[in-house]
């Protein structure tokens, strides 16, 4: 009897001790959140993107601009588990407007992330309902005037055509079936109550050159309702694929 009372007060006494150390356990506290600056650097085949300056089209041809925005939207971000944080931002990157090119993503959750993804043009709901703020501003010049919904590109300027004249250029690139998603590496960026900043790079003749070459003497007045441009619209948006890389810069 005495062995089996001995007993249950060591087992008592052991669990009190237990009980007392969970107690005494503090939890990990979570990992500050960081944020992350995106930079978007305009260029034509590595040349500074730069109003009224002559270059080559991947086709030979002379072009210039003087205008070229778009819009980048529904911004995600995914770490190494498979989780997505979502910033959700609407930004309207204008070439000639170094403001313009800078973005922040704040708050983001601690861990490490392997992918940016992002859409060149805006989604259906937003398109179509016409936000009219901040970037999305019908004031920036993104939206259609005869039609409801937002122009994805807009690029204007001129090239010099096949008989050496001086000729317009304008393309107005949108509607939803022109809409662009892409995801691109970021290699394990990690965020610990860090700012990290991102270097990103659209380059403007790569919509002309792969996979279809875009020949500016067919296709120089393009505004994405008729049915002529069709063709154009499909071109545009797998070319578009290839225009932007991105890299860690700190």
């Amino acid at each position: 009897m005495t062995k089996t009372i001995k007993l249950f007060l060591f087992l008592a006494f052991a669990t009190l001790s237990l009980v007392g150390c969970k107690k005494d356990e503090k939890e990990d506290p979570p990992k500050p959140s960081g944020n992350i600056e995106v930079e978007v650097i305009n260029q034509v085949d590595g040349a500074p993107a730069q109003s009224g300056v002559m270059y080559t089209h991947p086709l030979g041809t002379q072009y210039s601009f003087n205008l070229l925005k778009y819009l980048l939207t529904n911004w995600e971000l995914v770490n190494d588990k498979g989780e997505t944080y979502r910033p959700g931002n609407y930004e309207l990157i204008d070439a000639l407007n170094p403001a313009t090119c800078k973005m922040n993503f704040d708050s983001i959750p601690a861990g490490n992330y392997t992918k940016i993804r992002f859409f060149l043009g805006m989604d259906s709901l937003s398109n179509y309902t016409l936000a009219n703020y901040g970037d999305l501003d019908a004031s920036n010049g993104m939206v259609w005037t005869w039609s409801t919904g937002y122009i994805f590109l807009k690029l204007e300027g001129e090239f010099i055509n096949m008989d050496g004249e001086e000729t317009p250029l304008i393309y107005h690139f949108g509607t939803m079936r022109a809409q662009v998603r892409y995801e691109l590496p970021l290699n394990n960026l990690k965020i610990d109550g860090n700012t990290r900043k991102l270097r990103m790079y659209f380059n403007l003749n790569e919509i002309f050159r792969n996979p279809d070459s875009i020949n500016l003497n067919e296709y120089s007045n393009q505004q994405s309702f008729a049915a002529k441009d069709i063709p154009w619209l499909a071109s545009l948006s797998a070319n578009l694929l290839d225009a932007f890389t991105i890299e860690i810069a700190e």
